[in-house]
């Protein structure tokens, strides 16, 4: 493997046992697949910063908007939970909210802290960890150490299950003993009308972005 294409770890081989190998997902299309889908913000977020990241889920080539869904909730933002006071700060977000009167309607998604433009759920998960410049990860946990948020359509993936679940018994001679074991096998789809990774477009992000 190229460890430098593996966005978990950026200065190592990861172990080939490891699951997040098993397929790419979100934030590999746009740090690595589509790099155009990336913004290396450099400082701290702004509005307009997340504004752009709708801005590059245009696909002139197909004439097709993935950050202009006719369903706001199929546009959701995500980001380093490092960043939701400066986000929840934004002058935008405070002056919306108070136009409003909340800060995000009475049927939020889990977790959702607002709403960018008014109509996109923006949410954040320890799920995505802190990271280098680059937006990956490094090995010496003190490198990481600056936010990222994705923006993505999930009309863009499909997760699905290859297999069904099956369960097998397995003898364990050595201790004499029966072993039940469940397993399945899933697979998470990725579109791409051009039909190669580099033409993804449902999804950007926004890296190397500092916390206060």
């Amino acid at each position: 493997m190229v460890t430098d294409l593996n966005i978990n770890l950026d200065d190592a081989d990861p172990a080939d046992t490891l699951a997040y190998l098993a397929m790419d997902g979100i934030r590999h299309a746009s740090l690595v697949d589509a790099t155009g889908q990336g913004i290396n913000v450099g400082g701290a977020i702004t509005y307009g910063t997340l504004l752009k990241l709708q801005t590059l889920l245009l696909d002139r080539t197909y004439n097709h908007h993935w950050g202009r869904p006719a369903n706001p909730e199929d546009l959701i933002y995500v980001g380093t939970p490092e960043l939701d006071n400066d986000i929840m700060q934004l002058d935008e977000i405070v002056n919306a909210a108070a136009a409003r009167g909340v800060l995000v309607p009475a049927a939020a998604m889990n977790g959702e802290l607002t709403r960018i433009a008014g109509r996109y759920p923006y949410i954040s998960t320890a799920a995505m960890g802190l990271t280098e410049a680059d937006g990956k990860i490094s090995t010496t946990a003190n490198n990481n150490t600056l936010g990222q948020i994705v923006a993505f359509n999930r009309r863009g993936l499909l997760w699905g299950v290859r297999r069904q679940a099956q369960v097998e018994v397995q003898r364990v001679a050595g201790l004499d003993q029966w072993q039940l074991v469940l397993s399945t096998r899933i697979g998470l789809g990725r579109y791409t009308a051009s039909g190669a990774a580099s033409g993804i477009k449902w999804t950007s992000c926004a890296y190397n972005i500092t916390n206060s």
